[in-house]
């Protein structure tokens, strides 16, 4: 079964537990936090899936391409969309509709999405993780593109 990291702030953790609950027999899930609905910081989540994804990867890979995929899960999404997309190497997506988790994997190659926890049903929710991870990154056209997000950090 594939690894998934996942993490939450407090609003996303409902929603963050059902997921696991609800997808336990197609993926393993390795939680980050948070493991209650006690207020906590959104973006010390955010560095905690990414530096987990980091170290997933380095279990796989020598490259400094991210293979591992994160689901981190907020309020409004937009949180940890922000948080994750500071780190280099990591293109967070917020994904609310089914053409939005496709296109973010087809056309951006993002390896976390970010779910809106007061937005989206449970079954919502897993329907769009199973089409993220599903999709595949159709390079092309987009290579440049995506290779353009990674050398924005190059020249900071």
């Amino acid at each position: 079964m594939q690894n998934l990291v996942i993490g939450s702030d407090h609003r996303g953790f409902d929603l963050k537990e059902s997921v696991k609950l609800a997808l336990k027999n197609e993926f393993n899930f390795i939680d980050v936090g948070c493991y209650s609905k006690e207020s906590v910081d959104y973006p010390n989540i955010a560095a905690s899936l990414v530096n987990k994804m980091v170290a997933e990867n380095k279990k796989e890979s020598d490259n400094l391409n991210i293979n591992t995929f994160g689901i981190i899960i907020c309020g409004s999404g937009i949180g940890v969309s922000i948080a994750v997309n500071k780190f280099p190497f990591i293109r967070g997506a917020l994904v609310f509709n089914e053409g939005v988790a496709k296109s973010s994997r087809q056309h951006n190659n993002a390896n976390v999405i970010c779910l809106p926890a007061d937005y989206l049903s449970i079954e919502e929710a897993v329907n769009f993780i199973r089409i993220f991870i599903a999709e595949k990154f159709e390079g092309g056209r987009h290579e440049s593109r995506v290779q353009a997000l990674s050398n924005i950090y190059k020249d900071c």
